[in-house]
C-alpha cells in the first residue's frame, strides 16, 4: 500500500535549507541547514516524526532566551564596571554640597546610595540575571532531551515490531503528544508553583516518580541548585509571576518558529501524495527543495523531463536488503571503487512511474547537485507519447516487501505527443501500463 511522504517533504523555517550556509549566517540558520541535514543524511525514522522540526524550535527558543538574558546581563554589567571604576576615582562618591541643589532636587541626590552600595546591589542584579539565563537555557534543552528519550522509544518500536508501527504511521505524532503532555504537565505546575505539588502529601508516591525520571533526563541535577538558590532567597510572587511569563512566552516563540515546520496532517491531503509540494519543482522551490525527489519545472515544454532522486544514506540497509546480490559495503554512496555495481543495484531500488507507465529497467545516473548540496541520481525520461496536459510522475522504492511511493509529482506538459496517444504502451521496451503492477496514489 502506497504511503504519504507530505511530511517529510515539508520544510522547516524561512531559510533557504537546500543551500550550505555561510560563516556569516545567523545561528538559527545554521540550525536549520543542521535540520536539514539531519533529515536527509541519517535515519529514515526521523521522516515519520516532528523531531528534527522539534529540535529546531526548542534550540532557537532556547538561543533566543539565552541572547536576551545575556543582553541584559551585558548591560547592567556595564553599569556596575562604570560603578566599580567611579569608586575607585573619586572615593568619596557623590559630593553633594558642590551641586548646591535645593529643596526636592537636594533630597533626591542626598537619596542616592553611596558606591559600594550600589556596586553591592548591581552586582546582585548582574549575577540573578546570569543565573536565570542559564537555567532558562538548560530548561529547554533538558525539555528536548526528554523529548528525545520518548522518541527513541518510537525508534525502538520500530526495530522490535516493524510491521504494527507502519501501520500506526498516521498516529506516531498524536502517540508522542498524548505521551509528553500527560508526564509533563505535573512536573511543569510543580515548576511553575514552585514545588507546589511536593508539599501535598497524597500525591507523592504518585509524584516522586515522574519528578525522578524527567530530573535524569532533563539534566536537573545540573541546574537544581539555581533553580532551588533562587526559590528560597527571592520574592515569590515575582518568581511566579516571571515563570508564568517564561512558559507563556517560551510556548509562543515555540509556536511561533515552530509553526514553519507545517505539520502535513493539518495542510496537506492525508492520501497519499496527492498534495502539489512545491518542493519538487526546482525553479518555485524558493530554497525549500524536495529531500526526495525533483524535477525542474511544474511546466515541461519539451518531450523529456529530467528527475532526479536524493539518496539518503539511511536507505543504505534498505538497498542491501532488497538487491542482495551486491555486498552491503559496496553501497556507501559515492564508491569510486565500483560505481557501475552500485548503479545496477540503484536502478533495481528506484523506481520511476510516468502515469501509469512504469519503467522497471531505468537508467539512472550518478550526480551531486551543488545547488542543493544534495547527492544523488538523476534520469531522463522520456514524454513523446505523452500528449499535452497534466501527467504525473512517481518514485517507487523496491523494498523488500515490495514497492512503495514514495514522491507524487504533477506537470503540465505543453507540447503535443509525436506518437499516437492509442499506441499501446507494452510496445515500450522498459514499461508496463498495467495498473494494478505499482502502488496507486
Amino acid at each position: 500500500m502506497a504511503r504519504s511522504r507530505s511530511r517529510a517533504e515539508l520544510g522547516t523555517g524561512n531559510s533557504d535549507f537546500g543551500y550550505s550556509p555561510s560563516d556569516f549566517d545567523p545561528l538559527p540558520d545554521q540550525i536549520d541547514f543542521f535540520v536539514q541535514y539531519l533529515k536527509t543524511q541519517t535515519t529514515w525514522v526521523l521522516w515519520f516524526t516532528n523531531l528534527p522540526e522539534n529540535l529546531s524550535a526548542f534550540l532557537k527558543v532556547a538561543i533566543y532566551w539565552t541572547i536576551f538574558g545575556l543582553g541584559a546581563h551585558l548591560i547592567m554589567r556595564i553599569v556596575w564596571v562604570s560603578m566599580v571604576g567611579l569608586s575607585y576615582a573619586f572615593p568619596r562618591g557623590i559630593d553633594s554640597d558642590k551641586l548646591n541643589y535645593k529643596g526636592r532636587f537636594a533630597d533626591m541626590v542626598q537619596g542616592l546610595p553611596d558606591f559600594p552600595k550600589q556596586i553591592q546591589h548591581l552586582e546582585r542584579i548582574c549575577s540573578t540575571i546570569y543565573a536565570i539565563t542559564f537555567l532558562m537555557f538548560m530548561l529547554m534543552i533538558g525539555v528536548f532531551l526528554a523529548i528525545i528519550a520518548l522518541t527513541s522509544i518510537v525508534i525502538l518500536w520500530m526495530i522490535i515490531d516493524s510491521e504494527s508501527f507502519m501501520a500506526s504511521l498516521d498516529v506516531i505524532d498524536t502517540y508522542l503528544n498524548w505521551a509528553i503532555l500527560i508526564i509533563t504537565v505535573p512536573y511543569l505546575i510543580d515548576f511553575i508553583t514552585l514545588g507546589g505539588l511536593k508539599k501535598i502529601k497524597w500525591i507523592h508516591p504518585i509524584y516522586r516518580p515522574i519528578y525522578r525520571i524527567l530530573g535524569v533526563l532533563t539534566l536537573a541535577p545540573i541546574y537544581r541548585p539555581v533553580y532551588y538558590g533562587l526559590v528560597s532567597n527571592l520574592k515569590k510572587r515575582w518568581l511566579i509571576t516571571g515563570l508564568i511569563v517564561y512558559t507563556g512566552v517560551s510556548i509562543l516563540l515555540y509556536g511561533t518558529v515552530g509553526a514553519n515546520a507545517s505539520n502535513a496532517h493539518e495542510m496537506y491531503s492525508r492520501m497519499y501524495n496527492q498534495s502539489d509540494y512545491t518542493g519538487y519543482y526546482e525553479d518555485i522551490s524558493n530554497g525549500q527543495i524536495s529531500r526526495v525527489a525533483h524535477i525542474p519545472s511544474e511546466h515541461v515544454s519539451g518531450q523529456a523531463v529530467r528527475l532526479f532522486a536524493i539518496h539518503n544514506s539511511g536507505l543504505e540497509d534498505s538497498i542491501a536488503r532488497a538487491c542482495e546480490a551486491y555486498h552491503e559495503d559496496s553501497l556507501r554512496f559515492p564508491n569510486p571503487g565500483g560505481p557501475w555495481e552500485d548503479l545496477k543495484c540503484l536502478n533495481y531500488f528506484y523506481i520511476p512511474v510516468v502515469d501509469q507507465d512504469t519503467i522497471w529497467e531505468p537508467e539512472w545516473w550518478f550526480r551531486r547537485d551543488a545547488r542543493y548540496d544534495q547527492r544523488g541520481i538523476y534520469i531522463w525520461l522520456d514524454l513523446a507519447k505523452y500528449g499535452r496536459g497534466k501527467h504525473d510522475i512517481r518514485l517507487l522504492y523496491r523494498f523488500k516487501g515490495g514497492l512503495d511511493n514514495q514522491a507524487f509529482i504533477t506537470f503540465w506538459k505543453d507540447s503535443p505527443a509525436l506518437t499516437p496517444l492509442e499506441e499501446p504502451a507494452s510496445e515500450s521496451p522498459h514499461s508496463t501500463s498495467d495498473p494494478e503492477s505499482v502502488p496507486t496514489p
